[in-house]
């Protein structure tokens, strides 16, 4: 009894399975179908996607020629009406001088005219021979024809006067301008050689001056390198070269890593920067100038240390040397362990009321003197 219950669910459970596998299969079938769908339509996204970004770039392009077309087309106008405008003046232009021209053939023919009818001349026959040389030996320019003019006018107005004084003073003039004439060629033509040689003594000079200068550039560049630093000589030209008296030396300097040139004034540097560009100035001048000895005075007031030092080795190191000038440093202070030549002469000055007059000075009491206050103070 308890067996006969228990198949028949076993039975309905197993016919139950049955349609839960067909219903996933179905289920399965479905989903692999709607993945195809889903994939195809993805793909079609992506083409679609694709599409648009190239319809997007032509667009661009498209955009951009428009607007270089535009640009172009606002050009040509632009150009067309400047041309129209152009256009319209020289029709202008042209319209004046068809009537100036006319009046000039005008008066010209007026002129023939009355010419013909005062010298009896028949035109249809043509013109004389006589005439025909004399035109034949007028100057050809408008310019020239007037000078004729007014020069035949001048005569006809003298014509009036019989006087032989008259005669004889315009002969004389005549002379007078012909040897003025003369004398202005020559006064011309030896200002024209003055101004050549002028030109080239110029040129001469600013070349040697040229040349000078970058010898002391070189070597004022050389020792500024010595300090690190940076320094720099050239010819200060005026915009006018003839103003001789504006020609001037520019000195820059740097003393800073990275800082731009600067020309040396007297208010841009500190005056311990100044002191160091103007030793090293007259250093690099030295080779320039030859004289017996130099005398520096206080220059090493207001530079710092470093630089003091390094001044003071280069004074030492180019006054030393074979074939320079002697150096007197005067100065109040040193600073302690410098760097001394061989050929280096100290010497100290005592000066003042209260110091002892050299004839009384004895060097071993001094030595002596010095030797018992070490003593004492060891």
């Amino acid at each position: 009894k308890k067996i006969g219950p228990k198949q028949s669910v076993f039975k309905s459970l197993a016919t139950q399975n049955t349609d839960l596998s067909g219903e996933a299969r179905n289920i399965l079938t479905k989903v692999a179908e709607f993945s195809k769908k889903k994939s195809k339509l993805f793909a079609d996204y992506v083409q679609s996607a694709r599409n648009l970004a190239i319809l997007t770039k032509d667009k661009v392009l498209c955009v951009y020629q428009d607007a270089l077309y535009q640009n172009e087309k606002l050009r040509l106008e632009n150009d067309w009406r400047i041309y129209l405008s152009q256009k319209q003046e020289i029709e202008t232009k042209l319209e004046q001088v068809k009537a100036v021209t006319q009046q000039a053939k005008d008066e010209a023919k007026s002129s023939l005219e009355t010419a013909s009818r005062i010298n009896e001349i028949n035109l249809e026959n043509g013109l004389p021979a006589n005439y025909k040389e004399r035109f034949f030996n007028l100057p050809d320019s408008v310019e020239a024809l007037n000078s004729e003019i007014n020069q035949c006018q001048i005569i006809a107005q003298c014509a009036y006067d019989v006087d032989e004084k008259v005669i004889q003073e315009f002969e004389n003039r005549k002379k007078l301008i012909s040897q003025l004439q003369k004398d202005l060629e020559k006064k011309n033509k030896k200002l024209s050689d003055h101004q050549s040689n002028y030109e080239n003594m110029k040129d001469s000079w600013l070349q040697r001056v040229d040349e000078m200068i970058n010898g002391i550039n070189v070597k004022f560049t050389a020792l500024f390198m010595q300090l690190k630093c940076a320094g720099e000589i050239s010819l200060s030209r005026p915009d006018n070269s003839e103003e001789f008296s504006k020609y001037g030396i520019c000195i820059k300097v740097s003393f800073r890593t990275g800082e731009k040139l600067q020309e040396l004034t007297a208010w841009q540097q500190s005056g311990g920067e100044k002191s160091v560009s103007t030793m090293l100035y007259m250093i690099a001048l030295q080779e320039m100038t030859r004289c017996p000895f130099r005398v520096v005075d206080e220059i090493n007031q207001g530079m710092d240390p470093v630089n003091e030092r390094k001044v003071f080795d280069i004074i030492v190191q180019n006054s030393c040397s074979k074939h320079q000038a002697q150096y007197f440093l005067l100065t109040p202070k040193l600073l302690p362990d410098l760097a001394f030549d061989d050929k280096t002469n100290v010497i100290c000055v005592f000066n003042g009321p209260e110091n002892l007059p050299h004839s009384k000075y004895n060097l071993k009491e001094f030595v002596k003197r010095r030797k018992a206050l070490n003593e004492k103070n060891t």
